[in-house]
């Protein structure tokens, strides 16, 4: 079953929704979202279920063991210390103390449940790859075996990992077995997360307040989602397999083809993507739960890292927190730095997929992410402002608009903060108003010499520049990286990349290429559109609009000035939200049209 079925969006989510609301109390309504995720996951398989059941138990019971020996470890620290040996039988005592407290400790607890999940990861995902691989190298007939990828694996193993590293370094503490199971199995993240850690969810999870507006706001995110989903990325899936289809074999694409191709992909991917995540917070915004934020509009990111920080966050995060940072993270030589940063890009990339294309796309980032740090260490001033704002990370609060998340330890990983941001335009306007005004408190003139003015002017247009340029970087970096992730064949690729190149000898255009770009012109328009963020900051000013008069009408004092308020800001909050349901019913329309008339499209990070 998926987001964007028939089945789900008709059936399952209405019936579920009416079930929950009428049960009374958290702990009942947890039952039924329970019950509800594993009927929805019994869908792909109730083996597989099985499989997800017997992790989520051994994830309860390592995370109980881990913080009974991190308590006796404790108590035997604290015994040891409080009483010291006088004699030597008592050096003993202390000894056998000591050995007993190692013996079962907490980290070798935590190596076994990881050794475990990975363990099976491997098991079901990269098994034949590892078989390909040594019967390639081998030159060896070496049988593959076909395992079939339980939904979500790579997702929820890592949730668990969360978990029990959560445990061990006391973030969290061990969890009764229904709030762990409710907590893999909850149908809203399992297929393609957010990887949601416990604790962001643990509050929830216990005492969660629900309002028609949250409801409401979950109900027309999930309605957008699902719209970006039917009609905006399988569209585009279809024009990017007939531009440029994934088996060349007896064809000729043209260059304007294999460009277009690619775009269209790179839309495709964005798109079905965020549209899940959509979805997913959307269903949670519904009843009561508030999940990370996933993406923050990638694709007008101004340097690699920024993009990294944009995109899939919650993964850049679990690999920053759970392995970039117990390497040493940056604060270490820059040899160092370079073999922390090689780890978690190879990691990121094999976690992808079992292919090589993969794991040289996470490669590929890494030298565009060595770059990008090897250039910031050449900047002394840029240096020193960020050593100006270490601000502890944080994740986005809400939808894309939010701000990115940052590292709490200055890390130069994808996550933290871009280059454009690590001085904000606005303290460039502060400072240049303060040289202003300094300049103009010593010569005693009211009016901005025109010295300064031209410098201020040219400062501008050189950070304008900048950035246009550090986009149009970045587009190109990401565009040929989506090239690479998308062809597992080595041959295809290399010809692909050929002929984008013009080396390949083939034709710049093509009629049939030219027909289909112009009957989908209107449409691709609107997919340019909805990847960027100027929609949703059009929504947010509204938004801001509305809170600030609803909260003018709660401080008025004068009954006349409050109904004149009251009335000038009711009708626009009344236009806002009518619009927002028309469009809601709009869009939910066309996506079940277009659902009804398309067969069934999943989406792409199921695979992954």
């Amino acid at each position: 079953m998926s987001f964007s079925s028939l089945i789900f969006t008709a059936l399952f989510l209405p019936l579920f929704l009416l079930i929950y609301y009428i049960v009374p109390g958290i702990r009942q309504k947890n039952r039924v979202l329970l019950l509800a995720s594993l009927l929805f996951y019994a869908f792909s398989g109730v083996r597989y279920l099985i499989l997800l059941l017997v992790m989520a138990v051994l994830a309860w019971a390592l995370g109980r063991k881990i913080s009974i020996e991190a308590a006796k470890q404790s108590l035997y620290v604290a015994a040891f210390h409080s009483s010291p040996p006088e004699d030597q039988n008592d050096q003993n005592n202390s000894e056998a103390c000591r050995q007993q407290s190692s013996s079962g400790h907490p980290k070798s607890w935590l190596c076994i449940a990881t050794a475990i999940f990975l363990g099976v990861l491997i098991i079901f995902k990269y098994t034949g790859f590892f078989v390909r691989t040594a019967a390639e190298v081998t030159g060896n007939a070496f049988a593959v075996p076909d395992i079939v990828l339980p939904l979500g694996i790579s997702f929820y193993t890592f949730k668990l990992i969360s978990y029990i590293a959560d445990i061990y370094s006391g973030q969290i503490a061990a969890q009764p077995l229904p709030e762990v199971l409710l907590y893999t199995v909850n149908f809203h993240q399992i297929a393609q997360g957010p990887i949601a850690r416990y604790g962001e969810m643990e509050d929830a999870l216990n005492n969660r307040t629900m309002s028609t507006e949250q409801f409401s706001d979950g109900a027309f995110r999930f309605i957008v989602g699902l719209a970006k989903k039917t009609i905006l990325a399988d569209h585009l899936g279809e024009l990017a397999a007939g531009f440029l289809p994934l088996s060349l074999e007896g064809l000729s694409p043209s260059m304007e083809a294999a460009w277009l191709g690619s775009i269209c992909y790179m839309l495709e991917l964005y798109l079905d993507f965020s549209a899940y995540t959509d979805m997913a917070i959307g269903l949670g915004e519904m009843i009561g739960f508030e999940y990370p934020e996933n993406f923050n509009y990638p694709y007008a990111a101004t340097s690699v890292r920024d993009f990294w920080r944009r995109w899939h966050i919650t993964l850049s995060s679990f690999f920053r927190d759970y392995v970039y940072i117990p390497l040493g993270g940056s604060r270490v030589s820059f040899e160092r730095l370079l073999f922390n940063l090689l780890v978690v890009w190879f990691l990121t990339g094999f976690w992808h997929g079992a292919s090589w294309n993969f794991i040289l796309w996470g490669l590929y980032y890494f030298v565009f992410i060595a770059l990008e740090n090897l250039v910031r260490r050449m900047k002394p001033l840029h240096k020193k402002f960020v050593d100006a704002d270490p601000a502890p990370a944080q994740r986005p609060a809400d939808a894309e608009s939010a701000p990115v998340q940052k590292l709490a330890d200055a890390d130069p990983l994808p996550i933290q903060k871009s280059d454009t941001e690590t001085v904000p335009q606005s303290a460039n306007t502060e400072t240049a108003s303060q040289t202003i005004a300094s300049h103009t408190h010593v010569n005693g003139a009211e009016g901005i010499s025109t010295e300064t003015a031209v410098s201020g002017k040219a400062t501008a247009v050189l950070a304008a520049v900048k950035r246009v340029l550090g986009h149009l970087y970045t587009l190109l970096v990401v565009f040929f990286g989506w090239v690479l992730f998308r062809f597992s064949d080595f041959p295809t690729l290399h010809r692909v990349l050929r002929i984008m190149l013009g080396l390949d000898g083939a034709e710049l255009g093509d009629q049939v290429t030219r027909v289909t770009l112009r009957n989908n012109l209107f449409f691709l328009l609107i997919a340019l559109i909805a990847v960027t963020p100027l929609i949703h900051e059009l929504d947010e000013r509204t938004r801001r609009h509305i809170r600030r008069n609803r909260a003018l009408r709660n401080i008025a004092v004068l009954k006349a000035q409050e109904e004149k308020v009251k009335q000038a800001g009711s009708g626009e909050e009344a236009v806002y939200y009518l619009v927002r349901m028309v469009l809601a019913v709009g869009l939910l329309l066309i996506s079940v049209m277009a659902m009804i008339g398309q067969s069934y499209q999943p989406f792409l990070y199921n695979q992954f």
